[in-house]
């Protein structure tokens, strides 16, 4: 067969096979083979490119789901408070406006508000009145949508139910933009980590509490749980010092109890024996120390409770053994981590949930605050109001140690005053009770220092007064005198 010029092919083949094409259109033998590669090499990538364009996509996108909502639910609000006027202060006192997903519902429960405030007649008539008078009538769909409000609700006697359950979806929906903002600033890398978990907790927090209903309460329940409670000896925690017991009822949930003094005079001696104490009858203990390590601590705590110094103690390992045994099962927590104070609040709240009855804080002006560019003064009040907040919140009696001003030092008997409390008194304001310590023979070199006094300055369910307590040295430790002497 001849191979002379032949007309090329309507398909052209790509780049890459043209060499292989071209010898074929020459081969001597066989004139058919440039059409075979032609369809060889091109008419498979057109197919390929075909089947592409069929095949479906593997990844697609994913629908958002809806916040949690129920328009239903609050529509039957809304028509409970049109129907009886009543419910809306039972509504108020659950929920806000901006807990309703539809900013229609929101607008027209604004309006109740505004009306039951000025003991105004609540009807469909006054309602589409006032938001005519406010132009937003025709924005919530005019008469005929409060109509339908009447009647979506079945009966007006399940409105305040019907409240609660906007609210749970209300914070449903904050936790999850909650969510989404932490995500969102976790990514961001201008921000430090432990600046997005804080933020992230105290919003967490927040919407805890938010989420609990509150409200006065009448004298007569409140009588019923005080009668209550005095069938049961109402007494706090006992120290292990008896006449600070006597004086004070002990340590008592939800309190603040400062325990002030110079250095070196025994704020955290006292401290861990009031912990020994306290753990030995069974009561959860966390010591949050800011001045001394957890390891420093336990062995003052292993002294203490042996009654020998540690470097004797450290020598006799029968008795450290057995002491280690006894100290070593109580229910004792030390941080020494110098978290500042919104960690430390959280700390609190978390050791809360296994229900701790103590908390030890050594000492106050050590903590570091939330905001380091305030003055001294506004980051210690700070500081002592949230420690007063979780105290109540979390239902535990909050011990914080705190330092003296130098003014004790200029008078005669070196005995200090509430004055004395750094940062103008912040401190004492917030607490319940004010143990001020020292000790009168400290440094002198004609009597023993053998006696501490503590003056109870401030006590706000009992008395005040000044104790005194025996004071070891060797041992840093306190123990009860003899004969107690207490000066009213």
């Amino acid at each position: 067969m001849n191979c002379g010029l032949r007309r090329r092919p309507k398909i052209r083949p790509k780049t890459l096979n043209r060499d292989r094409t071209v010898a074929a259109m020459n081969c001597p033998t066989n004139c058919n083979d440039a059409s075979l590669a032609s369809r060889r090499f091109a008419k498979p990538r057109r197919r390929w490119k075909q089947r592409r364009a069929r095949r479906p996509l593997l990844r697609t996108r994913r629908r958002t789901p809806f916040p949690p909502q129920n328009l239903q639910v609050e529509r039957c609000v809304l028509g409970g408070e049109l129907l009886d006027s009543g419910q809306i202060d039972g509504v108020r006192a659950i929920l806000k406006p901006e807990d309703f997903y539809s900013d229609i519902h929101a607008t027209v429960q604004r309006v109740l508000n505004d009306l039951c405030d000025s003991n105004a007649p609540v009807d469909v008539e006054t309602v589409a009145n006032a938001l005519e008078s406010r132009g937003e009538l025709t924005d919530i769909g005019g008469p005929p949508y409060l109509m339908e409000l009447l009647n979506a609700v079945p009966r007006t006697a399940h409105t305040e139910t019907y409240a609660k359950q906007v609210l749970e979806l209300s914070r449903r929906r904050a936790a999850v933009n909650l969510g989404r903002d932490l995500m969102a600033n976790a990514h961001d890398k201008t921000q430090a980590a432990d600046d997005v978990l804080n933020a992230a907790e105290t919003q967490l927090h927040g919407l805890i509490e938010g989420g609990i209903v509150g409200g006065p309460k009448s004298i007569g329940d409140i009588l019923l749980t005080v009668l209550a409670n005095s069938e049961q000896a109402d007494e706090g925690i006992p120290t292990g010092f008896d006449a600070i017991d006597h004086l004070t009822g002990g340590l008592r949930p939800g309190a603040v109890v400062v325990i002030a003094a110079r250095p070196s005079m025994g704020k955290t001696a006292l401290a861990c024996g009031v912990l020994l104490t306290v753990a030995r009858n069974g009561s959860d203990v966390l010591m949050a120390t800011y001045e001394q390590p957890a390891k420093e601590i336990t062995q003052r705590l292993l002294s203490s409770r042996a009654g020998t110094p540690w470097e004797s103690l450290r020598s006799s390992p029968n008795i450290l053994r057995d002491v280690f045994n006894e100290v070593g099962g109580w229910p004792i927590q030390i941080d020494d981590s110098g978290h500042d104070i919104g960690k430390l609040v959280a700390t609190i709240r978390l050791a809360a949930r296994k229900e701790p009855q103590v908390v030890i804080v050594d000492y106050l002006q050590l903590v570091p605050p939330d905001a380091p560019s305030v003055i001294r003064e506004q980051q210690v009040a700070s500081s002592s109001r949230k420690l007063k907040q979780v105290a109540m919140a979390c239902n535990v009696c909050v011990t914080v140690l705190s330092q003296l001003n130098r003014q004790v030092e200029n008078r005669p008997d070196a005995r200090p005053r509430l004055s004395d409390l750094r940062e103008l008194g912040t401190i004492g304001q917030d607490a319940d009770q004010t143990w001020l310590l020292w000790r009168p023979n400290k440094g002198s070199t004609d009597q023993s220092d053998t006696v501490a006094s503590i003056d109870i300055a401030k006590n706000r369910n009992g008395p005040t007064g000044l104790i005194q307590l025996d004071w070891h040295g060797p041992t840093s430790t306190f123990h009860n005198p003899v004969s107690p002497v207490v000066e009213w």
